[in-house]
């Protein structure tokens, strides 16, 4: 088992670089920063973005792998943030888990102005989300119309960067998971409806690994990412 830990984007530099060398230091594997632009009661509090914070982490550190936990389609299009994968996988040396979900209903999901989506149509755009940034990773120009995003002749120079940057895909219901099962890697935070009840968790956790095992997978080697197990 490889162990990581997710460290909260609300910390300046200084003590933040702290915290991602000290992982590194201490021998975990892989560090997560979470993509969001709030969260929960932690709204009114500092909150940095991801991607920069990985690129900094990236120089900071030589060996500890570095990952989203997860990107978000609320707020993200496939393009840019093939972009900025392309250049966070150059700085990293190939360090870089891309872990993608459905995003969720919180502050994230009207912030541009957009009205939220139902639980169908955002596994819809995940779908299409993960499709199109793979596409976008292994080919140097990509034309894309989809119900949800456009690409015209999108540059992503060099191409086949997805031969290196491990592509995870967070699910937790049978749609989702039949998305998981064409990546890299599959995140999961388990059943939601479990709470605080932990013998709940872990069982429902079992439940879900069993699902995803008779689920068919693109390669049989694939990488299962919790941040609780």
């Amino acid at each position: 088992m490889r162990v990581g830990v997710v460290i909260l984007p609300q910390f300046r530099w200084p003590e933040a670089r702290a915290r991602w060398v000290s992982l590194e230091q201490r021998g975990f594997a892989h560090g997560w920063t979470y993509d969001h632009l709030a969260w929960r009661d932690l709204a009114d509090e500092p909150w940095y973005a991801t991607i920069p914070i990985l690129v900094a982490a990236a120089t900071a550190t030589s060996t500890l792998s570095l990952g989203t936990w997860v990107a978000s389609p609320n707020f993200r299009h496939p393009v840019t943030t093939a972009k900025d994968l392309l250049t966070l996988d150059d700085i990293s040396e190939g360090r870089l888990i891309a872990a993608v979900g459905a995003g969720g209903l919180g502050w994230d999901a009207q912030v541009l102005g957009q009205e939220p989506l139902g639980p169908r149509e955002r596994v819809a755009r995940l779908d299409e989300f993960v499709t199109l940034t793979d596409l976008l990773l292994r080919q140097p120009d990509t034309t894309w119309a989809g119900r949800y995003y456009q690409a015209r002749n999108a540059m992503v120079v060099p191409a086949g960067s997805r031969e290196r940057i491990t592509l995870v895909v967070a699910a937790a219901g049978p749609r989702t998971i039949r998305i998981a099962a064409r990546a890299d890697g599959w995140a999961t935070t388990g059943p939601i409806a479990a709470g605080d009840d932990l013998d709940r968790w872990w069982s429902g956790l079992a439940d879900l690994v069993r699902r995803f095992e008779d689920t068919p997978r693109s390669t049989a080697a694939i990488r299962r990412r919790c941040p609780a197990c």
